[in-house]
């Protein structure tokens, strides 16, 4: 169960390792996507449990599950696989994550809103001999699709609303 803490948080940091979970109710492959983030020091405070625990190894799992066809083959692949090793930053619903007695675990986002991956600043020489600088990253914008038990509460935020977005990426990157 999520207990939210905070909505539109946003966290910088390093995708370590991430997974693709099978959906319980369906047992479908590969719907729900889990990055755990090794956050940067300006996010670490979001590590912290409300009753103090802080995540191991300062990381901090964000989730989502995406629509079809980004959660299956073979889009799924390209995307979260694009993911991995890359910096970059999330924003979502932060929550305390319990188990099934209520006792908190750790602390995640979920669902994720969207994720800025910076690529960082490339230089082009033109054919005339000009020079710019181009900054490239990737933008993933994500509206969960999680499919829920119809006899249970929902229990992921924001699942199936429409959400409106705002990205800013600075230039040049920090």
């Amino acid at each position: 169960m999520l207990i939210v803490r905070e909505d539109d948080v946003v966290i910088s940091g390093t995708v370590e390792s991430g997974w693709m979970d099978t959906d319980l109710v369906t047992g479908t492959a590969a719907r729900q996507w889990t990055l755990l983030v090794k956050t940067e020091a300006a996010s670490a405070a979001r590590l912290v449990t409300s009753d103090g625990k802080t995540n191991a190894f300062g990381w901090l799992p964000c989730a989502v599950t995406p629509p079809e066809p980004y959660r299956s083959n073979p889009m799924r692949g390209g995307l979260f696989g694009a993911l991995i090793g890359q910096k970059v930053r999330i924003s979502g619903t932060w929550c305390d994550a319990t188990d099934a007695s209520g006792v908190i675990q750790g602390t995640m986002i979920q669902p994720i809103a969207w994720i800025v991956v910076d690529r960082g600043v490339n230089v082009i020489v033109e054919e005339h001999g000009f020079t710019q600088a181009i900054q490239d990253a990737d933008v993933f914008a994500f509206s969960d699709d999680t499919i829920l038990d119809p006899l249970a509460p929902a229990v992921i935020p924001h699942h199936g609303e429409d959400r409106h977005i705002d990205v800013s990426i600075p230039f040049p990157s920090n």
